[in-house]
């Protein structure tokens, strides 16, 4: 398998509007992704959930958050969360000091736990999980990450966003960083809870305005495809499609609309096809045979001991 190349396509915050909603519907129905991280508390929740049923969309994470990006208290796209917590989901982004703190460690594992078991009860059984602006991992203690690997173990949960290498493009796809001692930590305590994870995983993030046109997305991507390594590797996106809520709220709506359009309009996967890429999902990795480098719970308990130094 290792010769092979394998990518999964991912649409993160489904669930977060209607515009995000539709362009995930579209895209999924018509093979442009392969999968897609639903948001247990976000505004247009409902919406997504009674679409995963009615179109029988079987690749489905939950798209975990402890993080507001949104500012102001009437922003329709703004996260709230499912147990009230005072220091979760503050207005704007998260800090330095909560990504490296375990101070939150009780009121995390409270929001998470509810934020899953809120998507299990709609009926959804979760392909993996994953996580919002990375606040949680891979930049976070590792106890945070090991929140996220029990949630797995304990709901029958076989897969989780995690990079297990790094291999930089440059330019329109960047990689899901973390130190190397931190990649060896984490990879060791997915393979302890049986978990498969991905070799590479990159987000499709924001540019230039003049980097909006389907021309320079599209050579972007073709680069992108290009380079990509043996293995298995993960690109997640945020497209949207254009109404007036995301124009008026969402001040990375024009990114967005362009990163749909980019899908709707082309071939995806005849596109990945000739540069020898395989599209899978979620779904189809829990089925696949994956070598567990440092799968020693020994090895696990060791690397963890080492939290303590900076990445």
């Amino acid at each position: 398998m290792q010769k092979e190349k394998y990518l999964i396509i991912n649409i993160d915050d489904f669930g977060v509007s209607h515009a995000a909603n539709v362009a995930a519907r579209e895209l999924y129905k018509n093979g442009k992704v392969t999968s897609m991280s639903i948001m247990a508390g976000a505004s247009a929740y409902d919406e997504a959930v009674r679409i995963i049923k009615e179109d029988n969309i079987e690749s489905v994470g939950v798209h975990l958050y402890v993080t507001n990006e949104y500012p102001g208290e009437n922003n329709i796209f703004r996260l709230k969360g499912l147990t009230n917590s005072k220091k979760l989901m503050n207005n704007g982004s998260f800090t330095e000091g909560f990504r490296y703190s375990v101070e939150y460690r009780d009121e995390v594992l409270a929001e998470t736990i509810a934020q899953l078991r809120k998507v299990i009860a709609d009926e959804i059984l979760p392909s993996h999980i994953d996580c919002h602006m990375y606040s949680l991992w891979p930049n976070a203690s590792n106890d945070f990450f090991e929140i996220a690997c029990k949630l797995c173990k304990e709901h029958n949960i076989s897969a989780i966003r995690l990079s297990a290498k790094i291999k930089e493009f440059g330019g329109y796809f960047s990689p899901l960083y973390s130190g190397r001692l931190k990649r060896l930590q984490t990879r060791a305590m997915a393979d302890s809870y049986g978990l498969k994870t991905v070799d590479y995983v990159y987000l499709m993030q924001q540019g230039k305005d003049e980097q909006f046109t389907d021309e320079v997305m599209m050579r972007n991507f073709r680069k992108f495809l290009s380079l990509i390594p043996a293995g298995i590797t993960e690109l997640h996106f945020h497209p949207a499609a254009e109404d007036e809520e995301l124009n008026a709220y969402n001040p990375w709506c024009q990114e967005r609309v362009a990163e749909y359009m980019l899908f709707k309009n082309n071939d995806i996967e005849a596109i990945c096809a000739e540069y020898g890429v395989k599209l899978i999902s979620y779904k189809d990795l829990a089925n696949m045979k994956r070598s567990k480098v440092f799968a020693s719970k020994l090895m696990s308990k060791i690397l963890k001991k080492l939290d303590f130094i900076k990445f």
